[in-house]
């Protein structure tokens, strides 16, 4: 099974070691934060068998803040924060995650995850 999902270059403090395909790249603004300049956006597919360690890698590489990846499959999503994950099947899972998010600054609009495990490439 393959896992879907986007990570942000600018998010990382280090580069991610594990085996990812980065199926295309996108430059971009955030949601509402212009301010912040251009965001590189990997659009990225992991294999099954290496997801834990990536999930164990990106928890590490995140920078402190307003910052997480997302990866999916057809029936769940995990939720990568700075040294915190969540694995989202449900809509309870889902208010979770949201809620620790607005806790660290992310903006509501920034977390749409229902609409990312419908489409993980957004």
């Amino acid at each position: 099974m393959t896992w879907k999902g986007v990570v942000i270059k600018e998010s990382l403090n280090k580069p991610l070691k594990v085996k990812m395909n980065v199926k295309k790249t996108r430059e971009t603004h955030l949601e509402t934060e212009k301010e912040r300049g251009i965001m590189h956006l990997l659009y990225v597919e992991i294999d099954d068998k290496a997801k834990e360690k990536f999930i164990v890698e990106a928890k590490d590489s995140l920078k402190e803040g307003c910052w997480y990846i997302h990866i999916c499959n057809k029936n769940e999503m995990v939720v990568i924060f700075k040294g915190k994950d969540f694995r989202i099947r449900n809509r309870n899972d889902i208010e979770k995650a949201r809620n620790y998010g607005l806790s660290i600054g992310i903006k509501k609009g920034q977390m749409s995850f229902k609409n990312l495990m419908r489409d993980p490439w957004g």
